[in-house]
């Protein structure tokens, strides 16, 4: 199920647990496909998409929906 970026910013509110499931849940796909563009081993994509969503999740308050869509944000 994918989740709206609303929703997954208020699941890292309530439990960043639940936050990062939902994210990951909803943006995997896309962040593996953005960084394949790029990258040609599985192992540095697998690692490059696990940094987008640990970093995300560390300093996700850092994020301005009024700049830009969550989406866009993570690619």
């Amino acid at each position: 199920m994918a989740y709206t970026e609303q929703e997954i910013l208020k699941f890292m509110e309530q439990d960043r647990e639940l936050g990062a499931a939902a994210l990951l849940e909803t943006y995997t796909g896309l962040l593996w496909s953005v960084c394949a563009r790029r990258l040609e081993n599985p192992e540095d994509i697998r690692e490059c998409v696990g940094d987008v969503f640990s970093e995300f999740c560390i300093n996700y308050k850092r994020f301005d929906n009024n700049k830009a869509s969550l989406k866009n944000y993570l690619c």
